[in-house]
């Protein structure tokens, strides 16, 4: 899709919320994964408001926190 659009997918990024951390972190990371290899940039949002786990951020392929 991002060919027929000709989409540059390193100029995307995708804005995280904590609440999507809570569901399948198994299969947030494997698609996440999937997506970077297309050049898809990910940041979490709010971060370091409430409860953050260091567990999880450090799994997730992060670009950036905000």
């Amino acid at each position: 899709m991002m060919r027929q659009h000709d989409i540059n997918p390193s100029l995307l990024r995708l804005e995280l919320t904590k609440s999507m951390l809570t569901n399948n972190i198994e299969l947030l990371i494997l698609n996440m994964d999937t997506l970077k290899e297309f050049g898809i940039q990910f940041e979490l949002d709010d971060f370091g408001t409430g409860y953050s786990s260091l567990q999880y951020l450090k799994r997730l392929p992060l670009n950036s926190l905000r």
